[in-house]
């Protein structure tokens, strides 16, 4: 029988070159050397044998993948994952994921103490100053954590960041040497704590107000009392602590008696106050911004409901 050259083998012409790789995978799988009745030489099976190995490495591949895939997602839905990336932020990084955007977030570290609050019903031995009444010891401890911290100086893009129109904001007089992008910025936890210095001295109208207004106090005076109620009382829900408290049997009491005296995680306010205080705008050239620059918008002055509504009418 005459032999005929394909590439580099030799065929008998009684052999189809073009065989199944079915019926040759099956050969393989088998262990036989023919096919169809036909001989297969080692240099037939070897692809074979290569492809089968690859598809065995492919599908294990796989599985390892889709196994890898299903632990990271149960990883990252786990109250697992939510504990191990906390255990990694900054206590910086806390506080600016549970606040909206404040600048000083982005100029001073504010560290994270633990506090346990003087919350007896009556005061303590030497007494807690900020229960005294009135008096001036009281007055100069409200006045320097309230009405006597000044203001800061941020940029116009902070206050875009603040979703504040720079336009509308009052800015710093270039002449005080702050340049053309200086715009002040009071710190909110101190004019909450100014609110708190109002009602105390309401509480003792006779001393602080009475020689102002007698029994008369004007319609501001008690918009800035019922401002202050209000905001104080938005703040509080805003923050909702849900620090628990427990209660004790106490002599003298026919109820369970609160236990006020809780420890609490606090952002350290003196550490806050001494960066503002170092930070802010000096009270000389407050004084000094009596009247806007010519041409700077001016809003509408604040005025009760019914004053408005009439004025409308």
């Amino acid at each position: 029988m005459s032999k005929i050259r394909h590439g580099s083998m030799d065929l008998d012409d009684g052999f189809h070159p073009s065989l199944h790789p079915e019926d040759l995978e099956k050969s393989f799988l088998i262990g036989k050397d023919t096919v169809n009745g036909h001989d297969v030489g080692q240099s037939e099976r070897e692809p074979q044998r290569t492809r089968l190995k690859g598809n065995f490495v492919m599908i294990w591949l796989s599985i390892v993948n889709v196994l890898l895939f299903t632990a990271s997602l149960y990883f990252f839905i786990s109250p697992l994952s939510s504990q191990a990336c906390l255990q990694h932020l900054t206590d910086q990084q806390k506080w600016k994921s549970t606040s909206n955007y404040a600048p000083l977030f982005d100029r001073v570290q504010i560290p994270r103490v633990s506090l346990t609050p003087n919350a007896s019903l009556y005061d303590t031995d030497p007494p807690s100053i900020l229960r005294i009444p009135k008096g001036h010891e009281a007055d100069d401890e409200w006045f320097r954590i309230g009405s006597g911290v000044m203001p800061i100086i941020i940029s116009s893009d902070e206050v875009r960041k603040l979703g504040k129109d720079p336009s509308l904001a009052v800015k710093i007089p270039e002449e005080h040497g702050y340049g053309d992008d200086a715009y002040i910025a009071q710190t909110e936890v101190f004019h909450l704590l100014h609110c708190i210095d109002m009602l105390r001295k309401e509480i003792s109208y006779e001393h602080y107000y009475f020689p102002q207004f007698g029994n008369n106090p004007d319609e501001q005076h008690v918009a800035h009392i019922g401002h202050c109620i209000d905001i104080l009382a938005q703040a509080i829900k805003c923050s909702s602590s849900v620090d628990v408290i427990l209660f004790n049997w106490v002599e003298g009491w026919d109820q369970p008696f609160p236990d006020f005296g809780n420890q609490h995680v606090c952002r350290d306010f003196e550490a806050l106050l001494d960066y503002v205080n170092e930070n802010s705008v000096p009270r000389s050239v407050w004084k000094t911004m009596k009247e806007p620059p010519v041409g700077y918008v001016r809003l509408p002055e604040p005025a009760p409901v019914q004053a408005a509504e009439s004025e409308g009418v």
